[in-house]
């Protein structure tokens, strides 16, 4: 006989105590929220990391930052990571919000308790503190990017080509995703345009290894007196390792967690002396011309008439200020007619400023002798050495050649005149009048319209059958042609530029906002594949505007409506893509 099974008293106690002991646990474990900021200290201008470390649970939504005034996020987004750690066999989870902060107002600033809900209960954090002076205790944070300036020379000459470069380290832990435009303030100076592409190296500092980006360039001094160059600026875009992936925990053991930045790093700035060309021993022909030169002269060809042209060629090396040298002048130019000098780059295109290497140019001009001459005479040209800190005359040496005088011309009347009065000029050979020919074939008269068949067949006398050939002709035509523009229209739609044609016939539309028109931009770039790193100033600027716009804080600049002179102005920029 079966009984049904009964669970006993203690059994039961049993069962109850243990769902107590769970209750108790799980209550014991309440959520708790801690917010803190890294680096506690920064400079103005700089940024921080403020996070919210949510143990035991999981935020049920993220609301706005309330930050204190003087304080401002730099990414309106923040990241979420999620962190798992194992003690003693006890697992523990927790999430961790983080938003990158900054200010450009020197103080202390107190960050309120922010509140968020998790599980439905809202949780306040503890208040937090960011302190903001011009020599913080720890200047940057630990993958902060830097940003330095040199000059070759510290005392300039106006006029004078000084090479200029631009170091951007970057902590090997981070990866560049992007680097803007190099900006140099140009009050004073005038700044050749930074390249897109830099010099890469790896060096240590503090122990620590940085990738090290050497953007070259060139300036000259506008003016005499004592200026600040710099501070150079940029905007980069960092993936960087979260704040909160440390701690050896299982996170941070597997995962490797990082965050997307916009930053832009801070620069020195270096003192310079530009000192006045001098007004003593200027040559009349110096045109403002410094650097140190050499200057060589060649000429083809070498024997020549009267009026024939010669190719000459002045090749000039050394550094300075290539982009305003002229051609030089030809002296003794009264026996020469002259043409414009067309100059020539003979410089290597590598699409950087050759701020190292010695430059090299030509100029070919074409000369015309007037008369009988003997030379090429020197050309000449000034300027200001500021290695030898003196004015410089450079003259080609003459070149010799042979000019021959022209039948008609003085020098060679002149020379013909003693043999015309030694001689006497020969008799003139009796004139044989031609013969008249005699007519004596058979003339025949020709049709005016040529039969070039002599049978024709009837049929193409038939206008009937003429008129139902060339129907048959039109209509096979017209088949060829319709089927060539089957087969362009089906090659059209498979191609790869359909999205180009639709992302463009969206760019086209009115009431657009700008954030919208700049993201079309950059997608119309992104489908004709275009390589952003080598591509145009007008470009880059594009780029610069969808990351400000989309990318960064809310404005109202964002949601506007763009202009059509703004719209029309983009438009011809991706028009050359086409």
């Amino acid at each position: 006989m079966n009984r049904n099974p009964s669970i006993s008293p203690h059994q039961c106690f049993a069962i109850l105590l243990a769902v107590l002991c769970l209750i108790v646990t799980r209550l014991g474990a309440a959520p708790t929220l801690t917010a803190t900021v890294e680096p506690l200290e920064i400079r103005p201008g700089g940024f921080a990391n403020y996070s919210i470390t949510i143990d035991g649970g999981q935020p049920d939504d993220v609301s706005d930052l309330k930050l204190p005034q003087g304080v401002e996020l730099a990414n309106p987004t923040p990241s979420f990571s999620n962190q798992i750690t194992i003690i003693n066999g006890v697992t523990k989870s927790s999430g961790v919000l983080s938003w990158q902060i900054t200010s450009t107002e020197a103080g202390e600033h107190i960050i309120p308790p922010q509140e968020l809900h998790v599980g439905g209960v809202p949780i306040k954090t503890n208040e937090a503190k960011l302190v903001v002076k011009d020599n913080p205790n720890s200047a940057t944070a630990a993958y902060d990017p830097l940003l330095t300036i040199e000059v070759a020379k510290k005392q300039i000459y106006v006029g004078e080509v000084v090479p200029v470069i631009v170091n951007l380290y970057v902590h090997r832990r981070t990866m560049l995703r992007r680097v803007g435009l190099i900006e140099v303030p140009k009050d004073n100076f005038a700044i050749q345009r930074f390249p897109l592409q830099a010099e890469e190296s790896v060096i240590s500092m503090g122990g620590i290894p940085y990738r090290a980006l050497a953007f070259r360039s060139t300036l000259s001094a506008l003016k005499p007196g004592k200026f600040k160059l710099g501070p150079a600026s940029t905007e980069i875009i960092l993936e960087m390792p979260s704040q909160s992936g440390g701690g050896g925990g299982f996170n941070s053991m597997f995962f490797n967690q990082s965050e997307a930045r916009k930053m832009h790093p801070t620069c020195n700035e270096i003192e310079l002396t530009v000192l006045p060309l001098p007004e003593a021993d200027k040559p009349k022909s110096f045109t403002g011309i410094v650097g140190d030169f050499k200057m060589s002269l060649t000429a083809d060809p070498k024997s020549v008439s009267v009026g024939d042209p010669i190719s000459s060629e002045i090749s000039i090396t050394g550094s300075g200020n290539f982009d305003t040298l002229s051609a030089p002048i030809l002296t003794h130019a009264e026996d020469w007619k002259t043409y414009p000098a067309r100059r020539i780059n003979l410089d290597p295109n590598t699409g950087t400023p050759n701020v190292d290497m010695e430059r090299h140019i030509a100029f070919n001009q074409v000369l015309i002798p007037k008369k009988a001459v003997k030379e090429i005479p020197s050309f000449e040209f000034s300027f200001f050495s500021p290695t030898d800190k003196k004015y410089v005359t450079l003259r080609t040496e003459p070149i010799p050649i042979t000019v021959k005088a022209v039948e008609g011309s003085a020098e060679l009347a002149h020379e013909k005149v003693s043999t015309n009065t030694l001689a006497p000029p020969p008799d003139e050979p009796e004139k044989v009048q031609s013969p008249k020919p005699k007519i004596t074939d058979i003339l025949t008269v020709t049709p005016t319209r040529a039969n070039l068949l002599i049978a024709q067949p009837s049929l193409w006398r038939d206008e009937g059958f003429v008129q139902l050939n060339e129907w048959l002709a039109g209509i096979f035509g017209v088949l060829i042609l319709g089927k060539l523009a089957m087969a362009l229209i089906a090659g059209r739609l498979a191609s790869a530029s359909v999205p180009t044609h639709q992302i463009w016939k969206e760019l086209n539309k009115p009431d657009q906002s700008r954030a919208k028109f700049y993201h079309l931009a950059t997608s119309y770039l992104s489908a004709k594949q275009i390589d952003t790193t080598e591509a145009t100033t007008e470009i880059q600027e594009i780029i610069s505007k969808d990351h400000a716009l989309n990318y960064g804080r809310p404005t109202e600049e964002a949601s506007a409506i763009i202009t059509n002179e703004e719209r029309n102005k983009a438009l011809e920029v991706l028009k050359t893509l086409a």
